[in-house]
């Protein structure tokens, strides 16, 4: 893969949409949608749930649109990295005490990727916080273990799980308390040859310092995969190519690159359209029969809440008053209502989709600028997208490792 070719599409492909992407489609109302998507939505709206599943979980549509289909196989083209095969690796019961079954696969995928580096010796875990992967990856094997995390409440609960129910991994993990920076220096390393730096889900900016704190100590290997770009707060565009002409993206356009490519299930979906219909529709009254233009933000809600008639909803989160119980319900189940909050969750869904190819910029940049320093450098989808949708990882090797 050419990475500075790859980084050029998606900029290309994606600046047009920063419009959509820079606030969601229901605070940009009463704002009209593109025209290409208003038409894709009016196609959308009226298929099954069947079909909008395929839609947002393959990026696949059989509406015959001849835009909506180049959008989708941009979307995929641009988003599709090689899988890396399931790993050889199992967790030992030792060390599946309280692990659930996404953190037990995201485990065993390291390890395994790990194994393949025969030399590896000593692991510096960034973000590794009570040292769940530091202890995967010495089980049973002649290494050492740096976990470095600023929580050091999360430090102590590992050293004592380790030191009671694995005490011959603990005896090969030194635990380090720090504010981790690009810049940091380990004086307990002698040498950072044969050294893999490893981050697992770090949260914003502590994904881009590892990247950099791999290059700049001189280290072996990278695994690293990121997570939350809501936190980067311009840690991005990092690569000299990306430094000339890269995209600026919008808090929430990083929020979506965070929570989107989740798998969803008919189920998970059906629940999603619930919630967004109440939701939806009680903007669309404050707003065009209340004239507050104002954005309402409503907190916390639960399950139950869209469970009952959307009068009760509204007057609770509103504080609407009860006599408007039966205007409200009428509101609600008018066509001109229904029709808005299906045709703004569509659009909603098209949107999301916009989501994987921000977070392929990031994570393509990180990639790139590692190619610029030398190194060999890959992306791959590491983890199984039903079990970790933020499974996007960077690996790199210096040359000559």
């Amino acid at each position: 893969m050419n990475l500075e070719e790859r980084l050029q599409s998606i900029k290309e492909f994606i600046e047009p949409w920063l419009g959509l992407l820079e606030v969601e489609v229901l605070k940009q109302y009463p704002r009209p949608l593109p025209i290409n998507v208003q038409e894709w939505v009016e196609e959308l709206q009226n298929v099954s749930m069947e079909e909008l599943l395929n839609f947002i979980n393959h990026k696949k549509s059989s509406i015959p649109n001849k835009g909506l289909q180049e959008f989708l196989s941009k979307v995929s083209k641009l988003t599709s990295f090689e899988s890396a095969s399931k790993g050889r690796y199992k967790l030992p019961q030792h060390l599946n005490r309280r692990v659930d079954l996404k953190k037990k696969h995201e485990l065993e995928q390291i390890r395994s990727l790990c194994d393949e580096l025969n030399a590896v010796k000593t692991i510096v875990d960034i973000g590794g916080g009570a040292g769940h992967l530091s202890s995967t990856l010495v089980d049973e094997k002649a290494r050492f273990a740096y976990c470095l995390d600023r929580n050091e409440k999360f430090q102590k609960q590992g050293e004592d799980r380790l030191s009671k129910w694995t005490p011959n991994n603990f005896e090969k993990i030194k635990f380090v308390n720090c504010d981790f920076s690009e810049n940091t220096t380990l004086t307990c390393l002698n040498t950072y040859e044969d050294n893999l730096v490893v981050g697992l889900h770090g949260c914003g900016e502590l994904t881009t310092n590892t990247v950099k704190f791999f290059q700049n100590s001189g280290s072996s290997w990278l695994l690293s995969v990121g997570c939350c770009y809501q936190n980067l707060n311009g840690q991005y565009n990092i690569s000299s190519y990306a430094k000339k002409s890269g995209v600026v993206f919008s808090k929430n356009a990083l929020h979506l690159a965070a929570r989107c490519h989740t798998l969803y299930s008919i189920s998970d979906l059906e629940k999603k359209f619930s919630v967004r219909r109440f939701r939806y529709a009680l903007h669309l009254y404050l707003h065009d029969v209340l004239g507050k233009t104002e954005f309402k933000s409503i907190g916390n809600t639960s399950l139950a809440d869209y469970e009952v008639e959307f009068s009760d909803y509204a007057i609770k989160y509103a504080d609407l008053g009860s006599d408007l119980k039966d205007e409200l319900n009428k509101f609600f189940m008018s066509e001109s209502t229904q029709v808005f909050t299906q045709q703004t969750i569509v659009a909603d869904l098209i949107r999301e989709l916009l989501g994987r190819v921000v977070e392929c910029y990031i994570v393509t940049d990180r990639a790139l600028y590692l190619a610029e320093h030398g190194n060999e450098v890959e992306v791959i989808e590491v983890f199984e997208r039903q079990l970790s949708p933020r499974n996007l990882m960077v690996m790199a090797t210096r040359n000559g490792s």
